[in-house]
């Protein structure tokens, strides 16, 4: 199965990540900065993006996927 994903280095995006790509799914992991992902894996393609800008290439990686995975968290200032 194809699945894209926001928000992969975050705690439970990571563990998502890690279960699809065990199990055999091929991944497309949409962060705003690729340089904090280290993973690799040969079904596993990472994708520079921001989900919150519509004018990014990020919806065109949507177009011809099957499932779309979301894990989006706001940001709280404390």
């Amino acid at each position: 199965m194809k699945l894209v994903m926001f928000g992969p280095t975050g705690m439970i995006g990571s563990r998502i990540l890690n279960e699809a790509l065990s199990r055999g799914h091929s991944l497309t992991a949409i962060t705003r900065d690729p340089s904090r992902f280290s993973v690799e894996h040969e079904k596993l393609a990472v994708v520079a993006g921001n989900v919150f800008d519509p004018a990014n290439a990020v919806f065109q990686t949507l177009l011809p996927t099957m499932i779309q995975l979301g894990i989006l968290t706001e940001k709280v200032d404390k």
